[in-house]
């Protein structure tokens, strides 16, 4: 989709959405130092560039839903990078929250944090894997479609942890 295109929708939609998540398990190894930069500017600019339109083009009353990771709430010690750049992404969030911090009056600025998403691909690769502590992509579209009409939104800046056991998500503000 050109820019101009994805503009126009933004503004006409009054809402950006920024649910891309990216699955990197990152191990250390020799090139340790090197791998944790990679990761962690991989993760940190689709997020920053994410805000960065929002704040140029999101309507007022329109809402940016950038993707964190509860793991990162904690160490992270076999994905470092993984954890560095989701911390920033929280701490993005955070800001993005607050007044004065460029985004138009009455937005919401939400980080969502799925443990693992219900998706073809990681059906794929995790077959054995207990399905029913999987959140279903439709949960995520119906919560957003709700917070674009204006309802049942959480407050701006907030983590929002997606906990789901025995095929039931809950919402949980972290």
């Amino acid at each position: 989709m050109p820019v101009d295109d994805l503009l126009f929708h933004v503004r006409t939609t009054q809402k950006l959405i920024n649910i891309i998540k990216l699955y990197y398990n990152s191990t250390p190894y020799t090139r340790f130092g090197i791998h944790i930069r990679r990761v962690a500017k991989r993760y940190r600019a689709i997020s920053t560039i994410s805000a960065s339109v929002a704040a140029q083009h999101l309507a007022p009353g329109g809402f940016i839903a950038l993707t964190g990771a509860k793991a990162a709430l904690e160490g992270t010690p076999s994905m470092i990078g993984y954890g560095m750049a989701k911390a920033a992404v929280h701490q993005l969030t955070r800001s993005l929250g607050t007044e004065g911090s460029g985004l138009p009056a009455d937005s919401l600025a939400v980080a969502i944090m799925p443990v693992t998403l219900d998706t073809p691909m990681n059906r794929k690769w995790m077959p054995k894997a207990d399905f029913s502590t999987w959140t279903p992509l439709s949960y995520v579209a119906e919560m957003f479609m709700k917070w674009s009409k204006g309802q049942d939104r959480p407050k701006s800046g907030s983590l929002l942890a997606l906990v789901t056991k025995n095929n039931e998500t809950q919402l949980v503000v972290e």
